[in-house]
């Protein structure tokens, strides 16, 4: 017999089986060269939710594409690791990456039914497949996250493995990574939960809405059984165990919406973190942002909000007033702390969810009557004192570049005459403020406008004195932080400093402070203004229980209703009107709309802070004067008041009339001024 053949033949077979030898090495090369580096894994960080902190540290809320928590691996309980262990990968502490058993039990289940039933992926390949790999079913991916699941077990322990596992995998309803999970189902920390509560979260991945306790909790106890049967096979708990644990309730809390308390101020700080460090690491690096916010204030804000919201609709249902569907009262509220600019409450509407448009910093009206204490700031620092006279009186001024005549009126329709510069203010009396802009100079009104912090355009009218022209609620309010505060303007901060996932300072915001009046101006402005709630238009705040100022604010046709003041804790300011430019209703003053919602605040802020007065400087004193024509008088003259003056400033000629009442604008002339 020829063996020549065979030996040809012998040959072409070696051939075949080197080139098959070497198309499927060939093929694993390709796909070990395109592998990524496993080393990677030491420097793991995986997506990490921010937390965002109210000024004592409590936690606001999260801001994530992925909610995670990650926990070291001696903070999750034995029960946890032991039941993932027992349901995912039994042999995950003896294999080397992959189960060979487990694959060829699985491959032959597959092909005993026809269809996928059972999987072979160890603890190590599901880790390879959402680490490096996209979720694609085909032979490509199956051999990357089989070479992967190996390079991995020959470079980290099995503790490190499982350690990352534990901390990467979803488990439903937002939740990545068992902290998360426990904090989800069960609202605790990971390091609480029994045993029931571990088989449940141990389950979960394989299915995460299919097993869901919130959406479906039949199948949530089946599933957590199987976990439970599973590590009673596998010895980690005795059949005893088993049975009583099998019969607990699931014990989940109910599912909550992500409601923040503070959403208005939130959003503000989201949108100014994201241009400062950019949205990946606000969203995947897990920072902790310290803020200026109270929750405890910010609480008594939304109740003072709401309050006042409901007692102004319900006087416009009481006049049979009505609007369109669409068209809503709004109110916002903010609330500083003047010693250090830090915002601790911020409303900006009635319903975020309705309307993200903040009012408190976003929208631009006319304040009314609560920018006259400007005028009146730059008038005191300029040498006026609150015992000066103004004739309030009839007055008619050209309007600049237009020769038409402007006639200003005070509310009521009615003039006092000779009028103190405290009684013009308290009273809110509009032309002897327009005179006394007159004669400080407009362009120094709007000098001093911009030293307090209003940033808005402002022209050079004198309808600015009645507060003419738009600023927000957030630029007016931080203007009366000088008057609380000793004549020193603060920066607006509403985030007092950001660290790293590690706890590393990455940014901190330090406080700007400026003086821009003397504290002498200030404190003589805050004696007026709270005689203004004494005995004027803000008379509503003396129910707020503490020692306050403030200035009532309302527009034409009572559009708008504002109130700023202020303590030596806090300084608040209010808005109440409808977006759109409609009346709120028949005298719905600042002093009836927006005034109550500001007290009901302070009463509730103020009510565990010490009783504490504005701080005097040394430079100011006490004078007995005439309040009808500012003249100094002995203490014995019946109709005196206790006047403050910077020293020097004090009147020194005395009065020789009794008081006299003022009547109308009969008894005064009619000035033109051009």
């Amino acid at each position: 017999m020829d063996r020549k053949p065979k030996k040809i033949t012998f040959v072409i077979l070696i051939y075949i089986a080197f080139a098959f030898g070497g198309i499927i090495a060939g093929i694993f090369l390709s796909i070990l060269g395109g592998l990524p580096e496993v080393k990677k894994l030491e420097d793991y960080r995986p997506f990490m939710a921010t937390t965002v902190y109210d000024r004592d540290g409590r936690k606001i809320t999260q801001w994530y594409v992925e909610r995670r928590s990650p926990v070291p691996l001696d903070e999750i309980p034995e029960g946890l690791k032991q039941a993932v262990v027992a349901v995912e990968d039994k042999t995950f502490f003896e294999h080397g990456g992959l189960d060979w058993r487990g694959i060829i039990r699985a491959a032959l289940a597959n092909i005993k039914t026809g269809r996928i039933v059972q999987g072979g992926s160890t603890i190590t390949q599901q880790l390879s497949k959402v680490l490096f790999l996209t979720p694609e079913k085909s032979f490509n991916r199956k051999a990357k996250e089989a070479l992967l699941s190996i390079q991995i077990e020959r470079v980290y322990n099995k503790k490190e493995i499982l350690n990352i596992y534990l901390n990467q995998i979803y488990y439903g309803s937002g939740a990545y990574g068992v902290q998360s999970a426990a904090q989800t189902f069960f609202g605790k920390d990971v390091s609480e939960l029994n045993l029931p509560e571990c088989a449940l979260i141990a389950g979960l991945p394989k299915a995460p809405h299919l097993y869901s306790p919130f959406f479906h909790p039949e199948q949530a106890i089946k599933r957590r059984s199987h976990v439970l049967f599973r590590m009673m096979e596998e010895g980690v708990i005795t059949p005893e165990e088993f049975k009583e644990t099998v019969k607990s309730p699931l014990g989940v809390i109910a599912k909550k919406e992500d409601l923040c308390p503070a959403p208005y101020f939130i959003e503000k700080i989201r949108l100014s973190l994201e241009e400062k460090l950019g949205p990946n690491l606000v969203y995947n690096g897990g920072l902790h942002v310290y803020t200026t916010l109270d929750l405890n204030a910010q609480q008594i804000a939304e109740e003072a909000v709401a309050k006042g919201i409901e007692d102004i609709e319900k006087r416009r249902k009481e006049r049979g007033l009505s609007t369109p569907e669409d068209i809503a009262i709004q109110a916002a509220l903010i609330g500083i702390d003047p010693q250090n600019g830090g915002v601790i409450c911020q409303i900006g509407g009635r319903d975020f969810h309705l309307s993200k448009f903040n009012r408190a910093t976003q929208a631009k009206r006319q304040p009314g009557s609560a920018f006259k204490p400007i005028v009146y700031a730059a008038a005191i620092q300029n040498g006026f004192t609150p015992s000066d006279i103004i004739i309030d009186s009839p007055v008619i001024y050209n309007i600049p570049g237009t020769g038409r005549p402007w006639k200003p009126e005070n509310f009521g329709k009615k003039f006092y005459g000779p009028t103190t510069l405290r009684r013009a203010l308290e009273q809110s009396i509009n032309v002897a403020t327009v005179k006394l802009t007159d004669k400080i100079g407009v362009t120094t009104a709007i000098n001093y406008a911009r030293l307090l912090g209003i940033t808005s355009p402002l022209k050079p009218y004198l309808s600015l004195a009645l507060g003419a022209f738009e600023v927000s609620l957030e630029e007016l309010t931080f203007a009366y932080i000088p008057l609380a505060n000793m004549g020193i303007k603060v920066s607006p901060a509403y985030i007092r400093y950001v660290t790293d996932y590690k706890g590393e300072m990455i940014y901190r915001n330090t406080p700007e402070f400026t003086q821009v009046i003397d504290p002498a101006t200030a404190y003589i402005m805050t004696c007026i203004l709270q005689g203004a709630v004494e005995n004027g238009t803000g008379r509503a705040a003396r129910d707020a229980g503490a020692i306050v100022a403030g200035k009532t604010g309302t527009t034409n046709d009572f559009t708008d209703a504002w109130f700023i003041g202020y303590s030596p804790h806090i300084v608040a300011g209010v808005w109440a009107g409808f977006d759109q430019k409609i009346s709120i209703g028949p005298n719905e003053t600042g002093s009836r709309a927006a005034c109550p919602i500001w007290t009901y605040f302070m009463k509730g802020y103020l009510s565990d802070k010490p009783v504490k007065g504005f701080k005097k400087p040394d430079d100011v004193l006490f004078v007995p004067i005439d309040p009808d024509n500012g003249l100094r008088v002995t203490k014995s003259f019946s109709n005196s008041i206790i006047e403050v003056f910077k020293k020097g400033t004090e009147p020194v000629e005395y009065s020789r009339s009794e008081a006299k009442d003022w009547i109308g604008p009969e008894d005064y002339y009619l000035t033109f001024i051009d």
